[in-house]
């Protein structure tokens, strides 16, 4: 027999996406998982890209690369070939195989072509940088009990060189941890990258004995991972730094009751912040921030209005001894849903023990900080009586029930039946969903039945969700990232959903927009740059 060239072409089309992975990098760049190719006889080979019919066809950069050269045919091998793209691609794939050698004339000659795919394709299109943190804290909870101050985070390492970060808590009676800090718990975080590790798996609890502090003083505690924050602020939220502050009492326990601060007003008739407040009256004032706004961006609203209607403010909690909201609060008519599991707390007496802000006070004194007793700035409705409830106390035992009894459901502990109009804002984010029969039912009879049958108002916000956006999209800067009506609650005909303008008359910039909203109000914007809303915060926090 006499030996001879032969080649020989064979073609495999492999249809749909073959199975990849990408991490982005200022260009895409992968592998495709290996395939695996048996035959009697392999030189090299060739590759041609399948694109789109209605467009020439651009290949990908695609290179094969073998694990052998050669297969003697006695061997009848089978040789292992690597198919690498520089860049994805949805459509088929067409790989054509060409290979050449010698032979025994007359011989009977086959090639097998086999096919192996790989584990399915993880493509991660997040921006460059965007991988996540390598340290991260979850704060879950900060109480009171008896005799200790509680702390619980979860904490997260994803180091790339796989080493372990401290988990340090310190407490200070100075709120930037300047001086006089103190440790009071210390533990050492494996690297983990688990994300469900990070949820639920890393929880860990810190306890500060009271008896380590002073009566009557105030103090911070701090949890942080990794290093020592270098610009450690209370007010600036942090990934690897949880901050709290409360004051002990003449008894040394945690303060849990509202006590009237010593206060000395300022001239009779008048208010001291009122010429800063734009939202009421808009002179282009700049509110203490660095621009001023718009002259007549405001409501027009100069006069006591009010009287004879009562507000519950349904937030987290309420300074009802505030210096300027104490004369407009109801005695006896708000409500503390954490009373009964924390220690000295009145159950008419929805008081924040954490002294770095409250949201709800801070509501409260928008549409109800009284006027002309010559303390801060004014509300809308500076006659008005005011009710708190803390329904956000309550979202961790039986968040249903503290709703229901909030917003008109019930007559006693608490009395909200007795409510004008409800203000609510707060929310929360599940698109798709619609809200629950049981809530539909409460707002339909709270806007039917009271008021003696003239029906309360219930009053939203639209949400904080236009900006900003993880991944944007171009349509992102006209509607926005989560739509206001993405809370179930407030696609519903009975709530007033309100969105917020700032002081240049224009929509402020975290405003969510969505077809739910009916009218706008003054929101504002950050308070450094531009203009926020000037209203009460708790009384002595340094802010």
């Amino acid at each position: 027999m006499t030996p001879s060239a032969t080649t020989t072409d064979r073609f495999l089309t492999k249809q749909g996406r073959s199975p990849q992975t990408f991490v982005l990098a200022g260009a895409l760049r992968g592998t495709v998982a290996a395939r695996t190719v048996t035959a009697a006889m392999l030189g090299f080979v060739a590759v041609s890209g399948c694109q789109r019919a209605d467009r020439p066809p651009v290949p990908p950069l695609v290179s094969l690369f073998a694990t052998a050269d050669a297969v003697e045919e006695a061997d009848n091998g089978t040789v292992q070939v690597a198919l690498h793209l520089d860049s994805p691609t949805a459509a088929g794939v067409t790989v054509r195989l060409k290979f050449a050698g010698t032979a025994t004339r007359g011989g009977d000659y086959s090639a097998t072509f086999k096919i192996l795919d790989g584990k399915a394709a993880i493509v991660d299109k997040a921006p460059p940088g965007d991988g996540g943190p390598e340290l991260a804290l979850l704060p879950f909870f900060f109480g009171v009990t008896e005799d200790a101050v509680v702390l619980v985070v979860s904490a997260l390492n994803a180091p790339p060189d796989g080493q372990p970060a401290p988990l340090v808590a310190e407490w200070s009676t100075d709120i930037v941890f300047a001086a006089d800090v103190h440790l009071f718990g210390t533990e050492e975080i494996p690297a983990n990258d688990d994300p469900f590790d990070f949820f639920f798996g890393g929880v860990h609890e810190f306890v500060l004995p009271l008896e380590r502090l002073e009566p009557k003083r105030g103090y911070f505690v701090r949890v942080y991972l990794g290093n020592v924050p270098p610009n450690p602020d209370a007010h600036e939220p942090a990934e690897t730094v949880f901050v709290e502050g409360f004051s002990t009492n003449a008894d040394g326990g945690v303060r849990t009751r509202c006590q009237a601060p010593s206060r000395t007003p300022g001239a009779v008739g008048r208010d001291p912040l009122f010429a800063e407040q734009w939202h009421l009256v808009n002179d282009a004032q700049t509110a203490f921030s660095n621009r001023p706004g718009t002259v007549g961006a405001e409501l027009r609203m100069r006069g006591a209005i009010g009287a004879g209607v009562k507000l519950a403010v349904i937030d987290t909690w309420l300074e009802i001894c505030h210096p300027d909201l104490a004369a407009n609060a109801a005695a006896g008519g708000s409500f503390n849903f954490a009373h009964e599991t924390t220690p000295g707390a009145l159950s008419s007496d929805p008081f924040n023990y954490s002294v770095l802000g409250d949201h709800g006070t801070s509501v409260a004194g928008v549409g109800a900080a009284a006027a002309n007793n010559g303390f801060g700035g004014r509300g809308v409705a500076p006659d008005v009586t005011l009710v708190g409830f803390d329904v956000v106390a309550a979202m961790a035992e039986d968040p249903d029930a503290a709703l229901f009894c909030s917003l008109g459901g019930s007559d006693s502990n608490p009395d909200s039946a007795g409510v004008d109009i409800f203000n609510m804002s707060y929310g929360s984010e599940l698109p798709g969903e619609n809200a629950s029969e049981d809530f539909v039912r409460l707002i339909k009879m709270g806007t039917t039945d009271l008021r003696s049958g003239r029906g309360a108002l219930y009053v939203k916000a639209a949400g904080n969700e236009f900006e900003p956006c993880h991944r944007p999209h171009p349509i992102n800067r006209e509607i926005g990232c989560i739509a206001s009506n993405a809370d179930p609650d407030q696609n519903l005909p009975y709530l007033i959903a309100v969105g917020a303008f700032n002081a240049d008359d224009v929509k402020s910039s975290y405003s969510s927009a969505g077809a739910n909203l009916w009218v706008v109000g003054p929101g504002g914007e950050d308070g450094f740059e531009r203009p926020a809303i000037i209203t009460t915060n708790q009384a002595g926090v340094k802010t």
